[in-house]
């Protein structure tokens, strides 16, 4: 039997909160407006309107000291026989609502390829490579602190709801989902959703671990409704155990499933759409659904899901 108290993760959850400014600024000035702080935060330099806007940008863009992972980590907890993994899935969908056009942005073709870029910055930053298996919950972590702080919102939020769930009891995975999500994707997309967590929930189970492993999940969600862009990323930390029969099963938990949220501020992406023109990925959203450690999966079909 699992038990959670002999020993306790920490993560390093600092993030720089980067005010704003009314206005933009030319890209020009990026790169030489911020700089690095010695552990791995962001220094603005001074300066007002149209620089420090641009500075805010450029140092939320910069790359973070290597700092160690929590598969180093694990190794150090070898003595509990307790292992630690990665599974992650992606989604995005729309509703009939309009957005913006473009603009200076057409080359990226839609606006999920825009969001996708700032995304793509957000882990680059840290080197987090959400399809990968192997733990990187360090990583995974700055990875969000990353983006709550990304300077291209209009807004931002973060919510919890504690679910009790078991081998044979999964709904309430869903029906918190469900909520977490509400006004914020179609019921379309909420089905690709449901679709791609029960596809974390195959990879959670197929993954090779210890005896006890920790499954460090994340549900990525990129949604127009209601004309607007949202953001989404659901987290969960979920406990298996091993039978040498049948494999891993879920043990009896607790779970916290965390929602960040935040609105993308098309105008100001627009505003600065050199900067990222010159981050652009080669490939766009559809690529960033399938980069990750369920794409190619077939959901887990338990009826645990029902109940």
């Amino acid at each position: 039997m699992l038990h959670a108290t002999p020993w306790i993760m920490r993560f390093d959850i600092r993030g720089a909160v980067l005010p704003t400014s009314p206005r933009a600024s030319t890209p020009v000035v990026l790169e030489r407006a911020a700089a690095q702080a010695p552990d791995g935060g962001v220094l603005i330099t001074s300066g007002t309107g149209e620089s420090r806007q641009a500075a805010e940008i450029a140092s939320w863009a910069m790359k973070r000291p290597k700092r160690v992972t929590s598969h180093e980590a694990g190794a150090r907890l070898d003595h509990v026989a307790f292992s630690v993994e990665q599974a992650t899935g992606n989604v995005f969908g729309q509703d009939q609502s309009p957005l913006p056009d473009l603009g200076d942005l057409s080359a990226f073709g839609d606006w999920f390829s825009v969001a996708t870029t700032l995304l793509r910055t957000a882990q680059q930053r840290g080197d987090y490579d959400p399809a990968s298996t192997r733990s990187v919950g360090l990583a995974q972590n700055d990875y969000l602190v990353d983006l709550k702080v990304a300077p291209f919102y209009l807004r931002m939020s973060e919510s919890a709801r504690m679910v009790e769930i078991s081998q044979t009891h999964l709904k309430g995975i869903l029906d918190a989902a469900g909520e977490l999500l509400d006004g914020i994707t179609t019921p379309e997309t909420f089905d690709a959703v449901v679709a791609s967590i029960r596809r974390i929930a195959s990879a959670t189970r197929d993954n090779e671990g210890a005896a006890q492993k920790l499954s460090q999940t994340l549900q990525g969600v990129l949604s127009i409704h209601r004309g607007e862009l949202h953001i989404a990323y659901l987290r969960a930390n979920v406990f298996l155990s091993r039978d040498p029969e049948s494999g891993y099963a879920l043990i009896a938990q607790n779970m916290s499933l965390r929602r960040f949220h935040g609105v993308l501020d098309l105008d100001k992406c627009k505003r600065f759409s050199a900067w990222l023109l010159a981050r652009r990925a080669p490939h766009g959203v559809t690529d960033w659904a399938q980069h990750t450690t369920s794409a190619g999966r077939q959901p887990n079909d338990s009826p645990a899901w029902t109940r």
